[in-house]
């Protein structure tokens, strides 16, 4: 019994270090749809750890976390290729709910792609058993993916 309460104590105390993103081609759209969600605390020790001092200044002084920090900070740590040229990204939205950030971002694709790369580094300097978490959809490719700090990207061949 004391090992079934020590257990169930530890993984209730034991943060979980994962991430959740899906992405979606809009054809309409020219462009995947990208959702996203972290741990509001993971974000601002990934900032500190990586020396992005600016930007939590930026938001200890006003307290609001702006598209523009977590654009900044996507920029090193969610990338998009097609056929291995980067896309350009516009964050739609960024709310912070139940100590979660979700963010609602738009890639362009201005050609018929034949490969999109992912590459997702978010908080994989931070914590050695993260896990980020993908689902992507592209044309008739649906696919679940993790990304660890050992393998930080997945290549998808598109038809």
């Amino acid at each position: 019994m004391i090992k079934t309460l020590f257990l169930l104590s530890w993984l209730v105390l034991h943060p979980v270090h994962v991430t959740v993103t899906s992405i979606e081609y809009i054809p309409e759209l020219k462009a995947y749809k990208v959702f996203l969600k972290m741990y509001h605390d993971d974000f601002l020790l990934d900032l500190e750890k990586n020396n992005m001092d600016s930007l939590i200044n930026i938001y200890s002084k006003n307290g609001t976390l702006h598209n523009a920090i977590v654009s900044k900070y996507l920029d090193r740590n969610l990338l998009l290729f097609e056929d291995q040229y980067k896309l350009k990204r516009e964050v739609d939205d960024v709310m912070i709910t139940d100590g979660e950030i979700v963010v609602n971002l738009k890639y362009k694709s201005e050609k018929k792609p034949g490969s999109l790369t992912v590459r997702n580094l978010i908080m994989t300097g931070l914590y050695s058993d993260q896990a980020n978490m993908m689902i992507v959809k592209v044309n008739t490719i649906e696919e679940g993916i993790r990304l660890t700090p050992e393998k930080t990207e997945q290549t998808f061949i598109i038809n």
